[in-house]
């Protein structure tokens, strides 16, 4: 299971510590990724606009996915 927080939030989020790198994607309400990053840290700065979207972290074999708010 993924949690970020906080959520919602203005683009600006943390992803709870895991010494991984993971591949972190962002979509939009239609299913098209607007944002794609490989993270190596907690923080993530995004200029998304207000709006829902599903963030889905890759990290080895696993997937993991949460809805978040921008607003």
């Amino acid at each position: 299971e993924l949690s970020i927080y906080p959520n919602p939030n203005n683009g600006q989020f943390s992803i709870p510590e895991n010494n991984d790198v993971g591949e972190l994607r962002i979509y939009n309400i239609l299913g098209k990724q607007v944002y794609s990053e490989t993270i190596t840290k907690n923080n993530v700065l995004t200029n998304l606009p207000n709006g829902m979207y599903v963030v889905a972290i890759r990290r080895a074999d696993t997937l993991y996915t949460t809805r978040m708010v921008i607003k």
